[in-house]
């Protein structure tokens, strides 16, 4: 069966909102309306799409099922409408990116300068997120391709994966850290000290415990745990804590001796930078020139750094 237009409206409203009455007033609707719309919807398709309570809308397993693909309609629709806009001339076009924390403080502004010299109308939409959540982005349509650690056991047929560089996960304290006189300093020397941390779960917390479980030392003190990269630079530079960071994200800081990566060699891990993209999603010259951009800037920020290397040169489609 077709789905009425106004029908995924008011079901993406309300999957998102949790309540007909804030879907009613994101759609600039009456409350009947919108429930008419959904009832209609219900009735077409046969199945309940949500628990109704006293204190909101719960989408019920049928729902569920259904939001991705709704979802995705809806990112289909709006670029069809951007495609069109584009090739009237009534829109310079968008990109819509997904990015790693760890890239966003040197690499957008360099790329977003850039493409504003290239193309001055032009709007980006920027996702920053962990890997697994710009993976859930991309196979849901909402952005045209994402840069982020490529996924070493990835199963997915509809994600093409093309690697950049190779970038360092390290130990960064202050340029000026107490720890900076040791000339080999140690695990043990490490967990004399607090850290702050990226939340729990992730690569760096994994490689965190393996770094001093190695060493058959117990962890030492995690005072403060964000998932800002921002945050615990800013931490760092201003205290005797300690963090693990990918090279890159301290590019800067480093080039101008405020943070400095520790000189153990038991505490340095590779991981690979790579462009995920849905294969068979068609792709608009202002998507391939912000790409482009993105290459250009990490390849750059590598071929500067000895604690990265570049991995592809041809021109990424």
């Amino acid at each position: 069966m077709a789905m009425d237009h106004r029908g995924l409206n008011a079901f993406l409203a309300i999957a998102r909102l949790g309540s007909v009455g804030a879907a009613a007033s994101a759609l600039s609707l009456t409350q009947p309306a919108v429930s008419r719309t959904l009832r209609k919807l219900e009735q077409d398709l046969g199945v309940q799409l949500f628990l109704r309570h006293s204190t909101g809308m719960e989408l019920t397993a049928f729902g569920q099922s259904l939001l991705p693909h709704a979802t995705s309609l809806e990112t289909g629709l709006h670029r069809a409408l951007e495609e069109i806009d584009l090739l009237r001339g009534t829109s310079k076009g968008s990109a819509r990116v997904g990015i790693l924390p760890s890239l966003v403080p040197d690499i957008l502004p360099i790329v977003l300068n850039r493409v504003r010299l290239k193309l001055p109308g032009i709007q980006l939409h920027i996702v920053e997120a962990p890997n697994h959540q710009l993976t859930r982005a991309l196979l849901r349509g909402e952005i045209d391709f994402a840069l982020a650690a490529a996924p070493p056991d990835l199963t997915e047929d509809n994600i093409r994966v093309t690697p950049l560089v190779n970038d360092e996960i390290c130990i960064v304290t202050r340029a000026a850290h107490p720890i900076a006189k040791k000339k080999s300093p140690t695990q043990k020397d490490l967990r004399e000290y607090s850290w702050a941390l990226q939340e729990r779960g992730g690569l760096i917390w994994r490689r965190f415990q393996t770094l001093f479980a190695n060493a058959n030392l117990d962890l030492p003190p995690v005072t403060l745990t964000a998932n800002s990269i921002q945050t615990l630079k800013s931490v760092v530079v201003s205290s005797d804590l300690i963090t693990m960071l990918p090279r890159m994200s301290i590019w800067s800081e480093e080039k101008n001796k405020i943070l400095r990566p520790v000189p153990l060699s038991a505490a340095r891990w590779k991981r690979q930078l790579a462009v995920l993209r849905r294969p068979n999603a068609p792709v608009l010259p202002v998507v391939t020139l912000v790409l482009t951009e993105f290459r250009k800037a990490l390849t750059e920020t590598a071929t500067s750094d000895h604690s990265t290397q570049v991995l592809a040169r041809a021109a990424l489609p």
